[in-house]
Formats: C-alpha cells, sequence, structure tokens
C-alpha cells in the first residue's frame, strides 16, 4: 500500500489526512441524512444550468467516469433501510478496481464485505455503519465475492455465513493486489483544504473514482468546475442512498468531507474519463 504523500503527489502539494470517526458523527441516521444532502446539492447545481439550451460558458471543465462505469454494466445500486452507505461505496470502488485489471465488470457484494469487515470487529448485533478503514482490512484479509454467491439481504443477519464458493471467489480478487490510498484519513475532524480537493480532481482526472466519507459516504465518478456553482464546482456522486446519481459542490466538500480513498491495481490503467 503507498503512503499518503503519494496521493499528495498528484498535485505537487503534501496536505494533512483526516478521517472522521463515522459512529460518533452519525448519531443521526446517516442514510436519511445522507440522501436529503445529495439531493439538495443536486437541485442547486442544476439550477445554474444553461436555461436557454446553450451550451455551457467556455470556461467550464468536466472530468466524468460515468460512460466507463456504463460500458462496464455498474448501475449504482441502493442500500435499502440498512445502515451500509460505507459498505457500498467501498465496493463500488472495488468493483471499478476490478474491471480496470480484468478488462470487464463484475457485480460485487455488499454483504459478504460487510461480512468480512464484522469479522474483523468481532461484530454479531447489527449493521454498526461501517468505517472505510476496516472495510478496507476486511477486503485484505477475506477479499470480495460476486453478488450472486452472496446477495443482500433487506435485513442484518448475524448468523449469515458464507458458501465455500463464494470465499473462493472473494479470494480470487483479493489476490489481483488492489492497493488502497487515502487522501484524508482520521482526525477526528470534518472538512477538506483546497489542496485536498485537488487532489481528488486529479485522482478523477486519471481516470479512478474517489470514494468520500461523512455522515453519508457516496463515490465520487467525477466532476465539474463552473464559476457559478458554489465553491466553483461540483462532484458527480453515486449514492446508494438514494439509488441515484447527485451532485455534492466543492464548497459542501470542502465542509463535509470526513475520509476519502482511491483504489488502483498493478498494471490497470482505467479508461480515459470523458472531458469537455
Amino acid at each position: 500500500m503507498r503512503s499518503v504523500t503519494l496521493a499528495a503527489a498528484i498535485v505537487g502539494a503534501v496536505f494533512a489526512t483526516a478521517l472522521f470517526d463515522r459512529d460518533g458523527a452519525r448519531a443521526q441516521d446517516p442514510d436519511a441524512q445522507g440522501t436529503q444532502g445529495t439531493q439538495g446539492t443536486q437541485g442547486t447545481a442544476d439550477a445554474h444550468a444553461p436555461q436557454d439550451g446553450s451550451s455551457a460558458a467556455p470556461d467550464r471543465r468536466v472530468v466524468d467516469l460515468r460512460p466507463t462505469f456504463e460500458r462496464w454494466d455498474l448501475p449504482i445500486r441502493r442500500q435499502g433501510a440498512r445502515n451500509t452507505c460505507s459498505v457500498f461505496t467501498t465496493v463500488g470502488a472495488i468493483e471499478y478496481a476490478v474491471a480496470a485489471k480484468r478488462g470487464y465488470g463484475v457485480r460485487l457484494s455488499p454483504e459478504f464485505l460487510n461480512w468480512a469487515c464484522n469479522q474483523v470487529l468481532g461484530n454479531q448485533t447489527a449493521d454498526r455503519g461501517q468505517f472505510f478503514a476496516d472495510l478496507w482490512k476486511g477486503f485484505q484479509r477475506y477479499g470480495l465475492c460476486a453478488e450472486e454467491a452472496m446477495r443482500y439481504g433487506r435485513r442484518f443477519r448475524p448468523d449469515l455465513t458464507p458458501s465455500e464458493e463464494a470465499v473462493g471467489e472473494a479470494e480470487e480478487n483479493r489476490a489481483l493486489g488492489l492497493e488502497l490510498h487515502w487522501l484524508k484519513e482520521n482526525d477526528g475532524k470534518a472538512g477538506v483544504t483546497d489542496e485536498g480537493l485537488a487532489a481528488v480532481r486529479a485522482v478523477l482526472s486519471r481516470g479512478w473514482p474517489v470514494a468520500a466519507g461523512s455522515y453519508h459516504s457516496v463515490l465520487f465518478a467525477g466532476f465539474e468546475e463552473e464559476a457559478t456553482l458554489a465553491g466553483g464546482g461540483a462532484f458527480f456522486t453515486r449514492d446508494s442512498g438514494s439509488g441515484r446519481e447527485g451532485r455534492m459542490t466543492f464548497e459542501e466538500a470542502r465542509g463535509r468531507l470526513c475520509d476519502l480513498f482511491w483504489l488502483d491495481a498493478p498494471g490497470a490503467s482505467p479508461p480515459a474519463p470523458r472531458t469537455k
């Protein structure tokens, strides 16, 4: 696993890493909070779109990974009433990295990753709202199988265990050697510097999605730089709470985000993102 200085070097600046104690921060329902926040942000962003059918302003820049998700047949999934937004976000990042390595998309199992994380933590009581760091420990130890081998349930089942088939598939994906790169680790504080947001945009520009955590976790799948938007632009989000795409302005991200990471695989190069 590479150090945080590698990720920071993408933009030529070393910035402080930070993450947020998600259990402590999520005193309220993170899924309901996050869905509301994402949809509200999308409305703000859309309000600034040209209303006369004209093209965007010349200084507008867009980097978009969403066509690659479509090419690999990896649509957004809904987490339902369970407290699993970080699980789905992490699985989304893993699916993308695995597809970049293999050359095709495979739908992977949030249920398996949640189980793996709980094995690491010794949790057998309820969906606790996992941390990115703990989910990654679960993947490093157990890997991740296909959705078909361990399907996601509407409710948490502490007695649920994977089959031998699922365990075998999970090991194959673990053996791909995916590498995690932190852009922001845990210091108990929310908020991202301008240098941190620039690093996120640099990673997206290289074709890798970025997992973004706060009271509700989402996966960044691109961005637009537009002066009329709050903070000068917005990230495109994949939100398992709503099951839809959304937007988060740079201003909201600057004050809200608690942890950020991206994944790649040795020898893998994702397709170039669509740009404007």
